[in-house]
């Protein structure tokens, strides 16, 4: 649970519709989506693996807190990323099974 301060120190890297995030750890960047018309990423969020960790919510519940060495990894769904002091939160739409 973040304190009062914290939360006012919540930075929003991006907010949009259902896409998918790619986190790259040779290149330290994570991307947000496609822009097929640019060819180039909606957005590219700098990351710094030996400082900032990551945590997955889904349904606004904590799923997963990850901590990546090397390589990629893709998390699908994706509707808002925000940093919180040395945390970048990636937010995922629920899911039903219907």
């Amino acid at each position: 649970m973040a304190t009062y301060k914290e939360v006012l120190e919540t930075k929003t890297l991006w907010r949009g519709e259902p896409t998918f995030v790619s986190v790259s750890i040779p290149m330290k960047e994570i991307s947000v989506g496609w822009n097929k018309q640019a060819e180039e990423p909606l957005k590219t969020i700098e990351f710094n693996p030996e400082k900032d960790g990551l945590t997955l919510f889904v349904g606004g519940k904590t799923y997963m807190d990850l901590i990546l060495v090397t390589g990629s990894i893709e998390f699908y769904h994706i509707i808002h990323v925000q940093k919180i002091r040395n945390m970048i939160q990636l937010f995922g739409k629920g899911y039903s099974e219907e």
